[in-house]
Formats: C-alpha cells, structure tokens, sequence
C-alpha cells in the first residue's frame, strides 16, 4: 500500500517522496556501490531483495506495486526470493540518464507505478504487472515541470489494474477505496508543497478519521 510523489522545484529540479507501506516488518538496510563509474546508493529490503534509490548521475527511482499480493503472500509463505524488481531498478540506476534508466523498466517487462527522474526530467510509467501469460501493457510518459505526480496502488491510466472494486471480492474492494483515498491526499499534498520538508510532512499526517484510509496507514485492521 505504498504511496509515490513527486514535484518540480525552481530552485532544485524534481524532489521525489514514497511511504512504502508493507503488511510485514521489513529489515532494511543500504547499499553503497559503484560499476561502470556509476555509484549507487539503493535502500534494501533483505526479507523480499527489492531495492530502489539514486545514483551519481543523479538519478532517481520510486515504485509503488499494482500487484501488493505476489511478495506479501511469499513473505507470508517464507518463500520470497531476491525481488525482481529490485534487480531491476538497481540495473536501471546503472544508466547515466533518466531517459535511458526508463527504457530499462519497460525492457524488463517491470509492473507497477514507477517514476524515474533527475534533475530537469521526469518519467512516469504504469504498467501492469507481467506473468508471462497475458501481454505486458503499459504507459509511459514524460511529466511537465508544471505537472506534479502522485500514485498508489491502483491504475489512473491502466483502468484495469492494481486493485479493483469487486462485488464478490471484499477485501480487494476496500483496498481500492483506500487506495483512491491516499490518491486523492497525496495529490493534495504534493499540489500544496512549497518545499521537499511539506511533500515529506504532508505523507505523515492523519486527514481521515480512519487509520486504513490515510496516506500513513496505522493499523493492518480491515
């Protein structure tokens, strides 16, 4: 249930937010790297392997899933294994620009919500989640300094993916009504920043008096 954001400003360029949102307690670290003359500095999750973060070239990348199930339930299971999507992402900060670094997550057939941005440019890409059984679909665009961005876990240009609501799937349909309703605050938020200090404080606080309907959700309770 993961929450990205993301505005242009004149006097830094494109500043990016998420609040990553899991339903397990994750053992993070960070991971320092260099190849190719390129450093990385990625977050790491050492429970699932998904990694995201910037590189020297200033290039920045934040992902939230349309597919929350798939590593939630391996977790569950005990069976997750290094995150593609973290291999991906750390291969696409491997990439000197924004542009090039994009083209990675498209090639790698990677699903979700995923902004990809340096200084003065900005990608947004949405993409359903690909399984090998159906064609992997997805939009992607380059954003206007002038436009901000914010996503969370369903699709706002792939109507059909990330959480649906569902009239015989309770639970999915009240992630989706939770979804919708952080869209809706992040989009504030990040509508209203004068600075990066209001996109960060703006994802803590509590708008709704209910903890599964907030950008900072506070309870696994359905």
């Amino acid at each position: 249930m993961c929450v990205i954001a993301a505005k242009w400003f004149a006097d830094l360029g494109w500043v990016g937010v998420k609040n990553r949102d899991r339903n397990y307690i994750p053992i993070l670290d960070f991971i320092e790297d260099e190849q190719d003359g390129i450093d990385r500095m990625m977050m790491h999750d050492e429970i699932t392997g998904y990694k995201e973060g910037i590189n020297s070239k200033g290039i920045s990348i934040l992902n939230t899933s349309l597919d929350v199930y798939d590593d939630e339930s391996e977790v569950e299971a005990g069976t997750a294994k290094t995150s593609p999507d973290g291999q991906t992402i750390a291969e696409a900060l491997l990439k000197d620009t924004a542009k090039e670094a994009a083209k990675v997550i498209i090639q790698r057939k990677m699903g979700g919500c995923t902004i990809v941005f340096d200084r003065e440019n900005m990608f947004l890409i949405e993409a359903s989640d690909w399984d090998g059984t159906k064609p992997y679909k997805y939009i992607a665009k380059k954003i206007p300094q002038d436009q901000v961005v914010a996503r969370t876990n369903h699709g706002v240009w792939l109507k059909d993916a990330g959480y649906q609501r569902k009239e015989n799937n309770t639970s999915e349909t009240l992630s989706r009504i939770s979804s919708e309703s952080r869209l809706l605050q992040a989009q504030a938020v990040v509508q209203s920043a004068q600075d990066p200090e209001d996109l960060v404080d703006g994802m803590c606080q509590v708008y709704v008096n209910d903890p599964q309907l907030n950008i900072m959700r506070t309870s696994t309770e359905r």
